[in-house]
């Protein structure tokens, strides 16, 4: 019997190092070919490069204007999911308190909307957009992606209300405190681990978002990475290892963001999920 189980731990063991090899080796292949040419990208995909070639980072840096497109991307991320935590926190909030059949009929609605693909209210919803002036607008595109995106993180949040007790809020209460400061003084602290989640899932969201920001954000100035990616891989397809490089640069920063705070995604997701 204790052999079947050490049988048993050892071959979830080599599963588990197996189906992590097998989603890491596709990122270091990219990065690993970031540093060849052109001719060495031809003689083989899968070997080292045999010098550090860095000039592909240049001249993706310089072709698609990346400080400017990185501004773009960083100005529609930190806007959108400030929005997103204040307004699907709030309303969570206000779900998770309420038991009339109002709070779960809007319930009800977030949930059925998240189950809508983008591309069934594209053309709709971007018929609204122009008739209100917001295209080609960072401003416009914060609004509509807060909108697609706060069903799923309402979700997430509700999920985590129930472990917090009414008996903190009702202190708070006691002690003279407002609906409004209950909220943000004594609920909100407590929401750290869900909240570090929600920004991490919505921030990787908003930066590799490309259909919406290439149906809101057509003009050059405007651009976001994704979309800078398409115009730079659409002028320079050939070149495989510029491709690669200019798609490295692009997706670093989230890497470095997710790798920095997976505890905390980990911990949150677990958190809301065990009376959610």
């Amino acid at each position: 019997m204790k052999n079947f189980k050490g049988l048993k731990k050892i071959t979830a063991e080599v599963l588990a190092l197996a189906a992590g090899i097998f989603y890491v080796a596709p990122i270091i292949l990219l990065f690993m070919n970031t540093f060849k040419t052109q001719g060495e990208m031809f003689e083989s995909f899968l070997a080292l490069p045999k010098s550090f070639y860095v000039e592909n980072y240049i001249r993706a840096w310089n072709n698609m204007k990346y400080p400017r497109a990185f501004m773009n991307t960083l100005t529609v991320t930190i806007g959108t999911v400030v929005l997103i935590v204040i307004l699907s926190s709030m309303a969570a909030y206000r779900i998770a308190r309420s038991r009339s059949r109002k709070a779960t009929g809007l319930l009800i609605y977030f949930i059925i909307s998240m189950m809508l693909p983008f591309q069934t209210i594209m053309l709709p919803l971007m018929k609204i957009v122009a008739g209100l002036g917001l295209t080609a607008s960072l401003g416009g595109y914060i609004i509509v992606a807060t909108a697609l995106m706060c069903p799923f993180t309402i979700y997430l949040y509700r999920g985590f209300y129930s472990q917090i007790p009414v008996e903190i809020e009702e202190a708070a209460i006691i002690d003279g405190a407002n609906p409004f400061q209950v909220f943000f003084i004594t609920v909100l602290p407590l929401l750290k681990p869900i909240t570090v989640t929600v920004i991490i899932i919505n921030v990787m969201n908003v930066w590799n978002d490309f259909l919406l920001a290439l149906l809101m954000l057509q003009r050059r100035d405007k651009m976001t990475l994704q979309i800078s990616v398409m115009q730079y891989t659409g002028q320079y397809n050939l070149e495989w290892n510029l491709t690669l490089a200019t798609l490295a640069i692009v997706i670093l920063p989230v890497i470095i963001l997710y790798i920095c705070l997976q505890n905390s995604i980990q911990s949150g997701l677990t958190a809301g999920a065990i009376k959610g």
